[in-house]
């Protein structure tokens, strides 16, 4: 995973701090060559921080960039979603996520703005290599270069994974360098992130924590609260910070109600019936599938839950609105229709944060 200005949480669950602006290597496939996915981060302006900009997901011959603000390009073409290339690539979104999924087992997920996740099958231990680590369950060997080298430091380590690809002539990118923003940004800096990252480790998160150690997180919020400085940007960063652990909240079971009037607000079109659901299904009901069993559509779904704007019970979604199953038009259903269409959902907005 990769959040904030950024921080990479590798699959062995170590966390690491890297600012580099380049293109990287995040996670790759170093023995079977199946999958190959790079970030290229962007510095927003501010020297000695990056953020993610935007992520390359390569499959053999077929190249998916996944871009700022949710946009999806295919071998170059901007593609609509939900987008199937069949038998290796489908690209959907839910809520405010495109969700990448490849044939190898491969899933990723973008937020659009600077967080992405990305997960592989089991089949891959001790051959994933890149900013996410080895993925053999030992974090201790996480800072191993392209050449299997144990790298000093985690400057060190990102640089080693530099692909050519980047931002282009007109904007030169920065290898990165180890950094202390809060150091720079001194002690009243300081003492305003650690106040602000407190709610990590506040009552609305702590039926997450015995599950997810806050600790680690509470620092990268910190790291980014000093690095982002005063301002609207200050209140960006903690939003990522803090659903950056409440998506591994998630993943680990527990899904916490942290959001307030005005902490993190997601708008939602409450015009077209949609409200904000913490944990909404990533599968919703639509006019097309309404009629799937429960257990099916289920099957076809990449995690419990996600944040995002979703129809309230006893509505289906159909053309970007809530409405009544009964006002569904009639479906027609014939023998060649393939079941991935009754089981995909339709577009709906995205909400903004």
């Amino acid at each position: 995973m990769a959040f904030g200005d950024p921080h990479y949480r590798t699959f062995d669950g170590r966390l690491l701090h890297f600012q580099g602006s380049c293109s990287y290597v995040l996670a790759k496939d170093c023995r079977g060559a199946d999958f190959s996915v790079h970030v290229t981060n962007n510095d927003r302006g501010r020297s000695g921080v990056a953020w993610t900009q935007e992520v390359a997901v390569l499959l053999g011959e077929v190249a998916v960039r996944l871009l700022q603000g949710g946009g999806v390009t295919v071998d170059g073409r901007p593609v609509a979603l939900p987008f199937l290339q069949e038998p290796l690539l489908y690209v959907e979104r839910r809520g405010g996520t495109v969700i990448l999924h490849a044939q190898p087992g491969l899933q990723v997920l973008w937020d659009g703005q600077s967080q992405v996740e990305v997960s592989v099958p089991g089949s891959y231990r001790g051959q994933i290599c890149g900013l996410c680590g080895n993925f053999n369950g030992f974090a201790q060997d996480d800072l191993q270069g392209p050449e299997g080298l144990l790298l000093p430091t985690e400057a060190a380590f990102g640089n080693s994974w530099q692909v050519p690809e980047g931002p282009g002539p007109g904007r030169p990118c920065s290898k990165g360098r180890e950094v202390d923003p809060c150091r720079a940004a001194g002690y009243r800096a300081r003492r305003e992130a650690n106040a602000r990252c407190g709610v990590l480790k506040s009552s609305p998160f702590s039926r997450c924590h015995t599950v997810v150690p806050p600790e680690p997180f509470f620092a990268a919020c910190v790291y980014d609260l000093c690095a982002c400085g005063p301002g609207s940007l200050a209140d960006t960063c903690l939003c990522d910070a803090l659903e950056a652990y409440a998506s591994h909240c998630r993943q680990a079971g527990a899904t916490p109600a942290w959001r307030g009037p005005t902490l993190c607000v997601v708008g939602c079109p409450l015009d077209r019936g949609y409200v904000f659901d913490e944990c909404g299904p990533p599968c919703p009901r639509t006019c097309f599938n309404q009629h799937v069993p429960l257990g099916e559509l289920s099957a076809h779904c990449v995690r419990p839950c996600i944040p995002g704007c979703q129809c309230p019970a006893g509505l289906v979604e159909h053309e970007a609105h809530c409405i009544p199953p009964e006002a569904c038009p009639p479906v027609l259903l014939t023998g060649d229709q393939p079941p991935r269409d009754l089981l995909s959902p339709s577009q709906e907005p995205r909400g903004a944060p």
